[in-house]
């Protein structure tokens, strides 16, 4: 399905890698063959990819920009080391050339993009509050024993009812974890409704920081927890979130900008088939 975008030809091979980057690796006969509808929707897409990147490698290249082989080069390092040349040939490297190419060219669309001021910033994030709500969330360690079998649960008791006793008689629990033999002495981390299993979850929401559970037993083995922190349910403040939230509306703006630039280059590019013929815009929607 070779064509000729403004003049310059786009072989069967660059669809056939768009096709298979849509597909992940699925070539177009298999998907056809499993799902016509499928098959037609990722060749929609692959051909809308090719359009892009090709008009944007047009408006990069009328805009001046290049790219050098030692730009090329420090980019396969940065992807793949400095042992990974035989693996980089003339296609991958027409790829990250273009790549790069496209890069360069979206920094000089969107360089005069404003920043978003903390003005703007603090009402986008009360327009956005809900967003920043924050759940109950509690920070808990464990001390788990797995056991299967009967005989394992019954030793696997001993062993942490044992640990729980030296923990009342106050002896830090770090020291607890690290003596319990056989034992999977894991931080939890910051956990929420819905992440535990609710044997555990259950007593461990009830429980103040510093506090050890009893030894609950699961179908997983057997478990001991401890409380480091918690948080009540919360809306996190601007001051935490403006940073993350201003750039994230410099890159909404800096994604309209690119997308409306291009988007008017592809519904004004020229297709045609290789004999001349005019082709159906790529761009157009189906």
């Amino acid at each position: 399905m070779a064509l000729r975008i403004n003049g310059e030809v786009v072989s069967d091979a660059r669809f056939h890698r768009a096709f298979l980057q849509v597909s992940g690796g699925l070539s177009p006969d298999a998907v056809l063959q499993n799902d016509p509808s499928t098959f037609r929707a990722m060749q929609r897409e692959a051909e809308r990819n090719v359009l892009e990147l090709t008009v944007m490698l047009q408006m990069a290249k009328s805009a001046g920009l290049s790219v050098s082989d030692a730009e090329i080069e420090q980019e396969r390092r940065k992807l793949w080391g400095s042992d990974s040349y035989l693996v980089c040939g003339a296609g991958i490297r027409a790829d990250r050339h273009d790549a790069l190419l496209c890069r360069k060219f979206e920094a000089l669309l969107v360089r005069h993009v404003p920043r978003p001021g903390k003005a703007e910033v603090e009402a986008v994030y009360r327009q956005r509050l809900q967003e920043y709500a924050q759940p109950e969330r509690v920070h808990a360690v464990q001390i788990f024993l797995p056991a299967e079998k009967d005989v394992e649960r019954e030793a696997a008791r001993l062993a942490l009812h044992d640990a729980l006793h030296q923990l009342q008689e106050g002896k830090p629990f770090p020291r607890i974890m690290a003596r319990a033999s056989g034992s999977v002495t894991t931080d939890l981390g910051w956990v929420t409704a819905g992440d535990l299993v609710p044997e555990l979850e259950t007593p461990l929401f009830v429980m103040k920081a510093g506090e050890v559970s009893p030894v609950i037993e699961t179908i997983f083995g057997l478990h001991l927890l401890k409380v480091i922190d918690r948080h009540a349910p919360r809306i996190q403040p601007f001051s935490e979130v403006k940073d993350a939230l201003a750039r994230h509306l410099l890159e909404e703006r800096r994604n309209a900008v690119r997308s409306r630039e291009v988007w008017t280059a592809m519904q004004q590019a020229r297709i045609e088939d290789v004999e001349g013929a005019l082709a159906e815009p790529l761009g157009a929607s189906s």
